[in-house]
């Protein structure tokens, strides 16, 4: 294996790795069992890493975490440091490749999220940069992330400067707490329906997950982060870098394959986003009964399981045809549940916008 191949599995097991060493101990094993339908390919080495983790070999491994040279990472920024004209606050958050950073413009005031690189020596990281820039650049709602200014900077390298969304990632939103299952799915439209404006905008998302939607304290949904977002129809070929950065357990059955990308891929990534916003699982197999690689037998289950199942169908073409279609079904799902109990809403404009595009 080259020094090439190498880093690309390094790229997709490190985020698998993240999230199985997050979970509680008594939720591991069940994880593992699902990405062993999700992912099989990475499944037998994520099992004996965490295998391996427990034993009396491992005592003491990375207690003292190495450092890359500095030559190879950009200087880290400090709050108050400048990116262009902006002043950084605060930093939101910290990835493998990148950080997000809470900033204000000296002039306007407006609180703004700036999103650096963090190493120097990746190789595509410009090339990404721009093409992340390229894809947000199409978007013009304003619950999607904007694109508000971009440029590099001579210490801190290329930086995008996005709409700052003030709210928490789906999965730790306080606003789930105590929702009923209508309102759950009422917010899963309302999740979908941004990702149908993405697809009327040419765009595939390609990485969505629970985290990439923020929920601010007044229940607004916003999607974010188009880093690997690629234009509807590009060629397999043109998708492969993409491929290393999506998050396994998310992507569709299609990952990796030599197919060109299609709107499909985000409808399989919703229908596990439902299956986890209902149950606080993910699908794997039979869960909770949802058959998530039977799409003959979708019909035959009630309610969003059905849905889920026809979304999580293993072929691309047995899935709804869009995210308008998969969020009609659920509305129509929500709706019926909303006249068993009147205390449930479905906002008049969210309704009218699903007529309009299901018509």
């Amino acid at each position: 294996m080259d020094k090439t191949d190498a880093l690309n599995r390094l790229r997709r097991l490190s985020p698998l790795l993240d999230e199985c060493l997050g979970l509680e101990s008594g939720a591991v094993q069940p994880w593992i069992r699902g990405l062993k339908n999700q992912d099989p390919t990475f499944f037998p080495l994520v099992q004996n890493l965490v295998s391996a983790r427990h034993s009396h070999r491992f005592r003491g491994f990375l207690a003292d975490c190495p450092t890359f040279p500095d030559e190879l990472d950009l200087p880290t920024p400090l709050p108050g440091s400048g990116i262009g004209p902006y002043e950084l606050l605060r930093q939101l958050g910290r990835g493998g490749m990148s950080t997000v950073w809470l900033a204000r413009h000296p002039f306007h005031r407006r609180p703004v999220a700036i999103k650096l690189q963090r190493m120097a020596h990746c190789t595509d990281a410009a090339e990404r940069a721009n093409h992340e820039r390229q894809m947000t650049a199409l978007m013009a709602h304003r619950r999607v992330a904007r694109l508000l200014d971009a440029g590099i900077d001579n210490r801190f390298g290329a930086y995008l400067v996005l709409d700052f969304v003030d709210g928490t990632p789906l999965p730790n939103g306080p606003e789930l707490q105590g929702l009923d299952p209508a309102q759950r799915l009422m917010l899963f439209v309302r999740m979908t329906e941004l990702v149908a404006y993405v697809h009327e905008r040419g765009v595939v998302h390609r990485d969505l997950k629970p985290s990439n939607f923020m929920v601010t304290a007044g229940g607004e949904v916003h999607l974010i982060d188009f880093g690997i977002a690629m234009p509807l129809g590009t060629p397999a070929g043109a998708a492969v870098l993409a491929e290393q950065w999506q998050t396994p357990v998310y992507a569709s059955p299609e990952h990796g394959r030599a197919i060109a990308t299609t709107a499909a891929s985000d409808v399989y990534s919703l229908g596990v986003i439902l299956c986890e916003l209902m149950t606080r699982q993910r699908p794997g197999g039979v869960f909770d009964g949802v058959t998530t690689h039977a799409s003959p037998h979708a019909a035959t289950q009630p309610g969003w399981r059905g849905i889920a199942s026809t979304a999580l169908s293993p072929r691309a073409e047995d899935r709804y045809a869009s995210a308008v279609e998969l969020a009609a079904a659920v509305h129509e799902l929500a709706r019926g549940q909303r006249r068993r109990n009147p205390q449930c809403r479905i906002s008049p404009t969210a309704s009218r916008r699903l007529r309009q595009r299901s018509s």
